[in-house]
């Protein structure tokens, strides 16, 4: 549920003009060491949005989520604030995002399906 939310809040990001497709990503150490599923980020790469959003998309890349998370929020841990805001405003009373982990289940898909106004971008990408 968290890559899903992640991309939840990217789109919106972009809706907003907070964030472009084209703008540059910089990883850091911490999003470079997450391991589990991952597109293999190197400290100091740089990667347009939408290239990061397909690597979260499509490889469910933890690095990619993190990197994301820290390009949008400062930290990963002012983006989990932002994620549990939008959750709350979303109506999950039963779901507290902690942090990122390294696996996903259907309830994500459904949560995306339900909840996100802007699937049809994603799906595209």
């Amino acid at each position: 549920m968290t890559k899903v939310m992640t991309m939840l809040l990217i789109m919106e990001a972009i809706e907003s003009g907070k964030i472009k497709w084209d703008d540059k990503v910089r990883t850091s150490e911490r999003a470079a060491s997450m391991g589990g599923s991952q597109i293999f980020l190197e400290p100091g790469e740089e990667m347009t949005v939408e290239e990061m959003m397909k690597g979260i998309a499509i490889a469910s890349g933890n690095d990619a989520s993190v990197a994301m998370a820290e390009h949008l929020a400062g930290s990963e841990e002012q983006f989990v604030n932002l994620m549990n805001e939008k959750g709350k405003e979303l109506g999950l009373k039963k779901y507290t995002f902690r942090q990122f982990k390294r696996s996903s289940s259907g309830k994500s898909l459904l949560f995306f399906k339900r909840f996100s106004i802007n699937g049809t971008r994603v799906i595209k990408i």
